[in-house]
C-alpha cells in the first residue's frame, strides 16, 4: 500500500474513535438513544477538523479553536433540526478535544520533572481549554445575535 493509503486508512480510523468516544459518552451522559449517532458525528466533525488542521501547520491552540467551532455550530444546528437542546450534541462533540494528556502531563511533571516543565505543560493546557471555551462562546454569540434583535424590534 502507498504511504497516502496508509495515511487515509489511519485517518479513518482515528475519526472511527472518535465517533465512537461521541457516541460512548452520549450513553454516559444518558442523552436519549436516537441521538447516539448525531453525537457520535459531532465529535468525527471535530476531529477531522483538529486533525487536518494540525497537519497543515496550524499551532494546535488554534487548531482545537477550529475545531470546537464546527463542533459548536454542528450542535446548534443539529439541536434546531432535532429540538433539543444544543448541549446534547455540544457535550460528546468536544470530548475529543479536551486535552487530558496534557492534565495527565502536568501532575506527571509536578511528580517527576522539573518546575519549568509543569508550567510549560499547564500554560500549552489552559490555552487548549481557553480554545475550547472561546469557540464554544464564539457560536453560541452567534446564535444569539439575530434572536435579541428580532426580540428588539417586537
Amino acid at each position: 500500500m502507498s504511504n497516502l493509503a496508509v495515511s487515509i486508512f489511519l485517518f479513518l480510523i482515528k475519526l472511527l474513535g472518535a465517533f465512537l468516544a461521541g457516541a460512548a459518552l452520549g450513553l454516559a451522559a444518558q442523552i436519549p438513544s436516537r441521538y447516539f449517532i448525531n453525537a457520535g458525528m459531532t465529535a468525527a466533525i471535530g476531529w477531522a477538523v483538529y486533525l487536518l488542521a494540525s497537519e497543515y501547520g496550524w499551532n494546535l491552540v488554534w487548531a482545537n479553536y477550529a475545531a470546537t467551532v464546527c463542533v459548536a455550530l454542528t450542535a446548534q444546528i443539529l439541536a434546531r433540526r432535532k429540538f433539543v437542546p444544543a448541549t446534547v450534541f455540544l457535550i460528546p462533540g468536544i470530548i475529543p478535544l479536551v486535552p487530558g494528556g496534557g492534565m495527565y502531563l502536568i501532575v506527571w511533571s509536578m511528580l517527576y520533572d522539573t518546575p519549568a516543565a509543569t508550567s510549560a505543560y499547564f500554560y500549552e493546557t489552559l490555552q487548549m481549554a481557553g480554545a475550547i471555551a472561546l469557540g464554544i462562546f464564539t457560536v453560541d454569540t452567534a446564535f444569539r445575535i439575530p434572536k435579541k434583535r428580532k426580540q428588539q424590534i417586537h
